[in-house]
């Protein structure tokens, strides 16, 4: 029997667990027939073999293999079908089974050191294919005598299913394990077998017929058959021969033509592994120098293919070391004992190793590794081929290309080393770059008693360019911002990009504190001039923090100093610069104890939302509710002056904003279905959150998600935000149905025809406004607001009403919707829906007399 041998080398642990359920199933229908077949006696010719005559028949046709290479893969073509066609003829079916089962266990054990799940699998198979061609065989010779052409019909088609039920289970172990079959090569080898089945087949059948028809002279049978494997063993090993010397030869044709060393040794490389039939081929060089890496060229396994890799330098001394003296030698292995265990590099079960040497010493080696297929090893005669071709790849590198390569690796070692330590975009110093720099400054700073001083930076608003204009915008203002603050530094000083807006700089031997503070007011000063990016101006502020170095700073505590300071200045003021101080230490402990809690907070649902009523002006009815985040804490609510901000900037603000608009639609909805009164539900939205691309889609999940009217949905929005917002946003938002306010409308710095393009319906009057129109101060301002929202035809609602006079004033130009603590306080959800239920929907919740000015609904508050 024959066909291909070769498995999956590496499974997986389900791959391997279908295959000995296959194994186990073919075992076991190998069994049945076995027993269904064992009260089946020897047919009765003039010869009975018995089983312990029969298996050593079967082992020592299993060691009569020839190999055949096909297409980068091993083949084996044996004469195990002379004892399975005796067998059928002299033996009877149980022993016949019995013999393929312990002959070729023992063949494939002892003599291929088969892995265990493959020795199970192919042991199976056989056995199998002996059943079904005993019940093929005497099916057939059931139709005549057995010396007639019964017999010889039967046994070719008994042959024939073996070998047809060999090719399929193993085809089918292949897909199993992960590999993939090309229907084309399958077919050319399945010819290729059934040639040498037929006749093996046909040379059994001539000796059956001897011996059946003259006993005496069936020894001769034994003569074609054994001339036959010499004479191709020979020719086999003659072709490989001159095949391999074919290969050298192009192979160093192929070095010669090679244009630069890269292509030099991954040809080398994949030369070797079509020589060799090999899975894998490395070339390993050693420049001189203990600190420098290695330098890996590999073909395969599978599609690896690396050129000049850098990798740790032991693992190519390490095989080094091992040829030793020599130029040469086998790395025996197996699966279960490799030569190289896996790790970085690939396991070696089976391989070579020759050295490449350069003048006078080896400068690395040269492995091949994992013959393919089980059916042969790597032997002398193959080391001796690999050193040939080592050779011929050192002159070739000696001739003139290893000194230039050596020097390219040199300037790729200091390309790649410049790369680790520097910013892309920037070309600044990098974080690691720049730590590696202040522990010197530190430890030259200890003798010479010079100040060093480290400035933490961040761009205030750099997410708006990115945003409104796009990265490439944003990477020219880094690289901008990048060239101002080397301009505002000393040619000594060291300017580093962390990532993102962040960058920092290393002050050193400065006289004291001061210069620090000077260098800090300089970058802040040359950065307040606007950058021109695409026909527009910007002005990139940066918030600062410096840290002084004093007797035991470290590197770290002083970037955490500067760090800290840096977040006190933008808290203070953007664009500025603060000095850090040993207080800010607790308090930025304090701020980040504050950022777990309201993660938590907000993960767990702990925060409320409190509504402060819109109300209708002059009807008394409440129109809308402003949804208001609260973060309930130990000793009472949480301001939201506390928290809001803090949540803006750390990023909170996204998930919190979330939480807000989700659980202030379900809220208001349910207050529509227990009151029956529908109003509208207003957020405030933060540019974090409109600078999300996904913000849009969250918003018509949580529509969606409680059967929610958009209509009745309003955003809010700064107006300093909304003119830093692309209008595509906006118009993704309001195409949901969704309407858009502005709020705080009058502090801001849009233009009118800008608003008039916007797809806003509301504005908010800032309370700031509210509070003059009471007084003596002239209240032309506010008015003029209130106008310019009627002429763009916007909706007005007026905020910070807190007094009788302002409620007054406010309605006295034109106002027709307001909210404000004289009329109602924030308040939780069961009070607003307690206030609710008081009143039918559209009543008035209180009117006053006379004039229909609203009497609020609440204990009113003195100016």
């Amino acid at each position: 029997m024959q066909g291909p041998t070769a498995l999956i080398r590496r499974v997986t642990a389900t791959a391997s667990r279908r295959i000995w359920l296959v194994t186990v199933a073919i075992a076991l229908v190998a069994g049945i027939i076995a027993w269904l077949t064992a009260g089946m006696g020897p047919l009765g010719g003039p010869l009975r073999l018995r089983w312990w005559a029969l298996a050593p028949m079967v082992y020592v046709s299993e060691l009569t293999v020839v190999h055949l290479r096909y297409r980068r893969d091993a083949h084996s073509f044996s004469m195990s079908e002379l004892p399975l066609v005796a067998g059928l003829f002299f033996a009877s079916p149980l022993e016949l089974i019995a013999a393929q089962l312990i002959g070729n266990t023992l063949a494939l054990a002892i003599n291929r050191r088969q892995p265990l799940i493959k020795l199970s699998f192919n042991v199976a198979q056989f056995t199998l294919q002996a059943a079904l061609a005993v019940v093929v065989f005497r099916s057939v010779v059931s139709a005549g005598a057995p010396e007639s052409w019964a017999g010889w019909t039967g046994a070719i088609l008994a042959v024939v299913t073996a070998l047809i039920i060999a090719t399929a289970l193993i085809s089918a172990v292949i897909r199993l394990s992960g590999g993939r079959l090309n229907r084309m090569e399958m077919i050319e080898v399945l010819g290729l077998s059934s040639i040498a089945t037929l006749m093996n087949t046909s040379l059994a059948l001539i000796g059956v017929h001897l011996i059946w028809s003259t006993p005496t002279t069936a020894w001769l049978a034994l003569v074609p058959p054994v001339v036959l494997f010499f004479a191709y063993r020979a020719y086999m090993s003659q072709r490989e021969e001159r095949s391999r010397l074919e290969s050298l030869y192009q192979a160093m044709r192929s070095l010669h033509e090679a244009g630069h060393i890269e292509a030099a040794l991954t040809g080398a490389a994949t030369q070797a592994t079509d020589m060799f039939e090999a899975e894998f081929a490395e070339i390993i060089l050693l420049p001189e120098g203990e600190d420098s890496p290695a330098y890996l060229s590999a073909v395969g396994p599978g599609d690896r293919r690396l050129s000049m890799t850098p990798i740790d330098r032991t693992l190519g001394t390490t095989l080094l070391r091992r040829v030793g003296a020599g130029q040469a030698m086998l790395l025996p292995g197996s699966a279960e004992e490799p030569a190289r265990p896996g790790g970085e590099l690939p396991r070696i079960e089976d391989g070579m190793v020759a050295h490449i040497r350069g003048g006078e010493g080896a400068v690395g080696v040269f492995v091949v590794a994992n013959r393919l297929g089980d059916i042969s090893r790597f032997t002398q005669s193959d080391v001796k081929l690999l050193e040939t071709f080592a050779s011929q790849v050192s002159t070739t590198l000696v001739n003139g290309q290893l000194a230039d390569s050596l020097a390219q690796l040199t300037e790729l070692k200091d390309e790649l080393r410049h790369q680790a330590l520097h910013d892309s975009l920037t070309k600044l110093a990098n974080r690691t770059l720049f730590a590696d720099r202040l522990a010197h400054a530190l430890e030259r700073a200890a003798d010479s008693h010079r100040t060093v001083a480290v400035l933490f930076l961040d761009l205030d608003d750099f997410k708006t360019v990115n945003d409104s204009l796009g990265h490439a915008a944003g990477d020219r203002l880094l690289v901008g911002v990048a060239q101002r603050i080397q301009a505002a530094t000393r040619p000594g000083d060291t300017v580093a990009r962390f990532g993102g807006d962040e960058f920092a700089v290393l002050l050193e031997d400065l006289h004291g504190p001061d210069d620090a503070e000077d260098a800090a007011e300089r970058i802040v000063n040359t950065l307040a001039v606007p950058f021109r990016i695409r026909e527009r101006d910007f002005t990139s502020h940066a918030s600062i923090g410096v840290a002084i170095a004093d007797a035991g700073s470290t590197p770290d505590q002083l970037l955490r100093d500067a760090d800290t300071a840096m977040y006190a200045a933008k808290r203070r003021q953007k664009g500025t610069w603060q000095v850090f101080e040993i207080p800010m230490r607790e308090e930025m402990t304090q701020r980040l104890e504050l950022r777990a809690d309201l993660a938590g907070a907000i993960e767990n649902g702990e925060l409320v939302v409190y509504y402060q009523p819109i109300v209708d002006l002059h009807r008394g009815t409440v129109m809308g509710l402003e949804a208001l985040a609260r973060w309930p804490g130990g000793s009472g609510l949480i301001e939201p002056a506390t928290f809001i901000p803090f949540a803006e900037e750390t990023g909170l603000i996204v998930p919190l904003g979330l939480w807000v608009l989700n659980e202030a639609t379900s809220q208001v909805k349910q207050l529509a279905v227990d009151t029956g009164h529908e109003l509208t539900v207003s957020v405030n939205i933060s540019p974090n959150q409109l600078h999300d691309l996904e913000f849009p889609g969250q918003v018509a999940e949580v529509l969606e998600r409680h059967d929610y009217r958009p209509e009745l949905m309003i955003l809010e929005i700064t107006e300093t935000v909304l003119m830093q917002t692309p209008v595509d946003v906006l118009e993704q938002i309001t195409a949901l149905g969704i309407r858009l306010a502005i709020d705080d409308f009058g502090t801001g710095y849009s233009s009118l025809s800008y608003l008039d393009r916007l797809p806003i319906e509301i504005i908010k009057v800032d309370r700031s406004f509210v509070a003059k129109v009471a007084g003596d101060e002239e209240s032309s301002l506010a008015r003029t607001i209130v106008q310019i929202g009627e002429s763009l035809g916007l909706h007005t609602i007026v905020e910070g009403i807190e007094t009788s006079e302002q409620l007054a004033a406010v309605t006295g130009l034109g106002v027709k919707v307001g909210q404000g603590f004289y009329l109602a306080q924030p308040m939780s959800y069961q009070d607003v829906g307690a206030l609710l239920e008081k009143v039918p929907p559209g009543a008035p919740i209180r009117v006053g007399l006379g004039d229909g000015i609203v009497v609020p609904f609440r204990t009113p508050r003195t100016a």
